[in-house]
């Protein structure tokens, strides 16, 4: 949802002849979310190869990779409210600025 917002309102305020440049917050949002997506892949394919392969997969390892994955997924959910919400305000000043 806030990918779409975003967007939207950076194609709004272009019509208006405001540029939006990307901000430090949003682009460490989008480095949250690409570690914890791929965390829960490698998990999932770990978890996969090994119950083939090998024997070293246990309950705890298992409860340490959902732990961990669950609070990477909650960092990226925080640093995306973050970001959206610094969006939102720059977003404000630059209208503010404009109508001057």
């Amino acid at each position: 949802i806030r990918e779409i917002i975003v967007t939207f309102l950076r194609l709004w305020v272009i019509q208006k002849g405001i540029v939006m440049p990307a901000q430090m917050a949003g682009k460490q949002k989008t480095v949250s979310q690409i570690v914890a997506i791929l965390y829960v892949l490698i998990f999932l394919t770990v978890k996969s190869v090994e119950g083939r392969y090998f024997s070293f997969w246990n309950p705890a390892l298992e409860l340490f990779f959902l732990n961990s994955s669950f609070y990477l997924a909650l960092l990226a959910m925080i640093l995306t409210l973050i970001s959206g919400g610094a969006y939102l305000f720059d977003l404000q000043r630059a209208l503010a600025k404009g109508q001057k």
